[in-house]
């Protein structure tokens, strides 16, 4: 309620006027608010309210006097008696009691209009905060709008980019959305939305597209499922889905085809290697078992179960496989396996297999350990029986063991020449053969540095042939010995290469000084046989001359001296240390008389002992004479052939096959001749037979050489 300013009066003598704006209530003149202040000597406070009907000004006067001049002022006539004013004055009373209720109406109707201000004021600000919350709720709608408008064009690009193709039906199987892909599928164009699924032919094997979907509306439950297109070039992973509504109905179905060909491709591949894996596994005796960590059980297959002596392939607990099978070092495999298996790292180790009743095996395994798709920590392992490498292990120890014994005793030294280093590693034998500071490993000029200079080309050519055309070689050679002066040393190599590819050259070495100074002696001795054998020739040459009648006899007993001569002569020369080779034998006898004929020698190498070298040269040349005078020597149409064969027990088979066209056996047997080979014979620990055809003599000879 505005106020007009009183002077200090109280508000009991205030008087309240009726509304002075147009308002159909107002009975008072629409006066100014100027005018009226002039009036009342205050001021008037006009408030403005803001309504859509016309504006209501109140004014409290503070002065009753006025009231008067008010009258006077709107044309109320004054007249000069007593009566007239009391009229006047009850008029004015009346015209008060009046303006006072119309006042007390007017501050009523202001309260009333301050409160509905206030109402309306509260509810515009209600409005600007829902209009505020509106406007918000609408951005927040665009945004939505917006990101749902985004979604729908990234799931449209990601159906098109994946090439789903995919199918939305409604309950009545008419299609209301489709990707590209499945319109290439199922030859459908971008009209047929209005189609339904029954009118195309789908095409998917095993699989009743319509049939399957119809269940789907029925029962509301998905179906997944994989098949192959008719043609057999595809395969698709079809799953149809449902999409309910509040009510729990399916409003919608959708299908999905995925195009699996590559994944079912790479199973079969998948499938055939793990086959092959398989059939591997069982070629080589491997066998697999997979061990849970926590529980310590373990998954073992039927080869792994033989391996380790179980009855089959099953479930069991550790302790079952470690019941036969004891690590070769239990302390160092339970360390390594252990240290691995914190780490997870995979390690190996061989396992003892001792089953009651069966011969000791091994087996080797790798483990590795591994999680699986559930979290449990899990080891695989893989065994193979190598009870034939552990032994060939061992074996081939005893033999380097052996082989060492050999040489220690009989002082051999061996080399091992690595050819593209140019290294040599020499053991301490050899070292002192060659009169080396030391063993192990010496460079290749350092080992030949003591090597007589006429001697060291021929041992460089020997090895340069072993090098580059893989040959083997033999060769003597002299080494400077500050104690011996000279040492002879003989060796003997062969190249090859490693498992690795590296090419070297193995060689053991011989200290032969004393078979080079028995040798001397030997050659000494030879020469001294040798000028013997040439005096007794000449003694029989000499012989016939006073006595004519034994010129045969002596002639026959030269040829013998002659041929033991020079038999002796080539076994003395050139294989003083292994004897004689039987075919070298053969041929030395009967050279002298091949001439002109047909000879053939067949046979195995194989050497006749020194000591029975004079023996056999002795038959071999009575047989030969004897086929000079009367068989396959003595004429030009002859031929001899000569076979043998090595026996057990060193006994050689040797077949003596004549042909003559005009033979004729001898006449006389049982002379010298015979004597001589059935003496030779026997020492030689024999058998002789002679049998005699129409075209030659067939002789069969057994001797132990």
């Amino acid at each position: 309620m505005s106020k007009i300013e009183s002077g200090g009066r109280n508000q009991e003598d205030s008087l309240n006027l009726p509304p002075l704006v147009g308002s159909p209530d107002a009975t008072a003149p629409n006066l100014p608010n100027e005018t009226i202040s002039k009036l009342l000597g205050a001021t008037v406070f006009d408030p403005v309210f803001m309504s859509p009907k016309p504006a209501v000004r109140r004014a409290t006067f503070g002065k009753k006097q006025c009231l008067c001049g008010l009258a006077d002022e709107n044309g109320v006539p004054s007249t000069p008696s007593d009566d007239r004013i009391a009229e006047l004055e009850i008029e004015l009373k009346a015209a008060q009691a009046s303006l006072n209720a119309k006042v007390q109406e007017i501050v009523i109707a202001n309260e009333k209009l301050i409160s509905t201000r206030e109402q309306m004021m509260s509810m515009n600000e209600a409005l600007q905060l829902a209009n505020e919350e509106l406007i918000a709720i609408n951005h927040e709608l665009r945004r939505k709008v917006d990101e749902l408008t985004l979604a729908y064009s990234d799931l449209e690009n990601f159906l098109q980019s994946a090439d789903l193709a995919m199918i939305v039906l409604d309950p009545s199987l008419r299609i209301r959305y489709v990707t590209d892909a499945a319109r290439h599928m199922f030859a459908h164009s971008s009209s047929d939305e209005e189609y339904s699924l029954d009118q195309f032919d789908v095409s998917l094997g095993n699989i009743d597209l319509t049939k399957e979907v119809r269940k789907v509306f029925e029962k509301g439950a998905a179906f997944s499922g994989s098949c192959e297109s008719n043609k057999g070039e595809k395969s698709y992973l079809v799953r149809i889905t449902p999409q309910l509504n509040d009510e729990s109905c399916v409003k919608s179905a959708s299908i999905t085809l995925v195009d699996i060909s590559q994944e079912v491709d790479l199973r079969r591949k998948l499938a055939a290697e793990t086959r092959k894996l398989h059939l591997a596994m069982e070629a080589a005796n491997m066998g697999a078992w997979v061990t849970d960590r926590e529980t310590g059980r373990l998954t073992v297959d039927a080869t792994g179960a033989q391996l380790a002596g179980l009855k089959g392939p099953g479930e069991y607990d550790r302790r079952d496989l470690q019941a036969y099978l004891e690590p070769l070092d239990a302390k160092k495999h339970i360390a390594e396996r252990d240290q691995a298996l914190a780490i997870d790292e995979a390690y190996s180790h061989v396992l003892q297999l001792d089953v009651p009743g069966a011969p000791r095996r091994w087996v080797k395994v790798h483990a590795s350990p591994f999680e699986d798709e559930d979290g449990c920590k899990k080891v695989v392992g893989l065994g193979v029986d190598v009870t034939e490498i552990i032994q060939l292990q061992r074996e081939l120890e005893e033999q380097t063991y052996l082989r060492k014994m050999v040489m220690n005793a009989g002082r051999m030294g061996m080399a091992d020449l690595d050819v593209e280093r140019w290294v040599s590693t020499v053991d301490e034998v050899l070292a002192e053969h060659l009169n080396l500071h030391k063993a192990g490993e010496v460079p290749g000029e350092e080992v030949l540095a003591h090597v007589f200079e006429e001697d060291l080309e021929i041992l460089r050519a020997k090895l340069a042939g072993a090098i580059e055309r893989g040959e083997e070689y033999e060769v003597d050679f002299r080494v400077k010995d500050p104690e011996m002066g000279i040492r002879w040393v003989r060796t003997r190599g062969r190249p090859y290469v490693t498992i690795n590819g590296v090419k070297k050259v193995a060689g053991a070495t011989l200290d032969i000084s004393p078979m080079k100074n028995q040798q001397l002696l030997v050659e000494e001795m030879s020469h001294r046989i040798k000028n013997l054998f040439a005096v007794v020739g000449g003694l029989i040459q000499a012989a016939p001359k006073p006595n004519p009648a034994a010129e045969h006899m002596a002639s026959e007993l030269l040829e013998r001296v002659v041929s033991l001569g020079r038999v002796y002569d080539l076994a003395r020369k050139e294989h003083a240390m292994m004897g004689l080779p039987l075919g070298t034998l053969l041929h030395s006898i009967l050279e002298p008389h091949t001439t002109g004929h047909s000879v053939k020698m067949e046979g195995p190498t194989v050497f006749v002992d020194g000591d029975r070298v004079n023996t056999l040269t002795l038959i071999v040349h009575e047989l030969t004479t004897n086929a000079v005078k009367y068989g396959a020597l003595g004429s030009p149409d002859g031929r001899l052939e000569l076979s043998w064969t090595v026996l057990e027990g060193s006994q050689v088979q040797l077949k003596w096959c004549e042909y003559r066209a005009d033979f004729s056996p001898p006449s006389s047997s049982g002379g010298f001749g015979t004597i001589l080979i059935d003496s030779g014979v026997r020492q030689l620990k024999g058998a002789f037979e002679r049998r005699f055809t129409q075209t030659g003599a067939l002789i069969d000879l057994l001797v132990t050489l």
